[in-house]
């Protein structure tokens, strides 16, 4: 009698393939970054960080620039940040940029674009152009998680 030492090609082959299927659930399911399965949580997180920084834009314009005299879209404007340039607040009080805050920490932003635009027609299709003058004022604002990220969110603020 022979006695068998090792296994057969068969359990072997069945043993790898459980091997495999199990590796494969777990890629997705720990985001390993090498497989780059993990960019599509850190997107929506960076887009609900926008949009928080959006929506604490338009509760200032809501509740401030229709209620106190002293704010409008000029002070709307500078609190945002300029065109083209990181806000990052860090150690800022937030009540100074309370933009990026979320109550614990300071979220940075890329302003991509604050400019005060209006309203042309041109060939039956309006476009907004820059507006260097002071009637009738719309706010566009435009911004980024980062300087060059592919998603950003726009809003527009008109005057009172």
């Amino acid at each position: 009698m022979k006695s068998k030492s090792g296994f057969t090609l068969f359990e072997i082959v069945i043993t790898l393939l459980v091997m495999v299927f199990i590796i494969s659930y777990m890629i997705p399911v720990l985001g390993l970054s090498i497989f780059r399965y993990d960019r599509s949580v850190a997107d929506l997180q960076e887009m609900i960080n926008m949009k928080m920084v959006i929506e604490n834009m338009t509760y200032d314009y809501v509740n401030r620039c229709f209620e106190e005299p002293n704010f409008d879209l000029l002070v709307l404007s500078k609190r945002i940040g300029q065109s083209n340039t990181y806000v990052n607040r860090v150690g800022s009080p937030p009540s100074y940029y309370p933009y990026g805050y979320d109550g614990q920490k300071y979220i940075p932003y890329f302003v991509q674009y604050n400019e005060f635009v209006k309203e042309t027609e041109i060939e039956k299709k309006v476009h907004l152009i820059r507006d260097y003058s002071s009637n009738g004022r719309m706010l566009l604002v435009t911004i980024q998680p980062q300087r060059f990220s592919n998603t950003s969110l726009t809003v527009l603020f008109t005057e009172k």
